[in-house]
């Protein structure tokens, strides 16, 4: 397996919607002003853009943690597991 990276995760339950729901407004008519006057790419980058500086500005993340900080997953535990998995898989397709 290959090396996994932190990944950002969005805290939806802790947005701010209000001011959320606030910029998209005031985007919302700018936007409609000027889309007719530019091209669809154009238009694609501003909002594209915009929706991500108001999720970084509205919505908390969080990274995630690599599983390899665990030191009481031990060698015994992972093939405690795998069986596990194995039989689960197998039940599964056995009925």
């Amino acid at each position: 397996m290959g090396e996994k990276f932190p990944l950002k995760i969005h805290l939806w339950s802790k947005a701010d919607w209000v001011q959320l729901k606030n910029l998209v407004m005031e985007y919302k008519d700018r936007f409609m002003q000027q889309c007719l006057s530019r091209s669809v790419e154009t238009n694609y980058n501003d909002f594209k853009s915009f929706v991500d500086s108001v999720m970084d500005a509205c919505i908390p993340t969080k990274m995630t943690s690599s599983r390899d900080n665990m030191p009481w997953f031990n060698n015994t535990l992972k093939i405690m597991c795998k069986k596990k998995q194995r039989l689960f898989n197998k039940a599964k397709r056995t009925k």
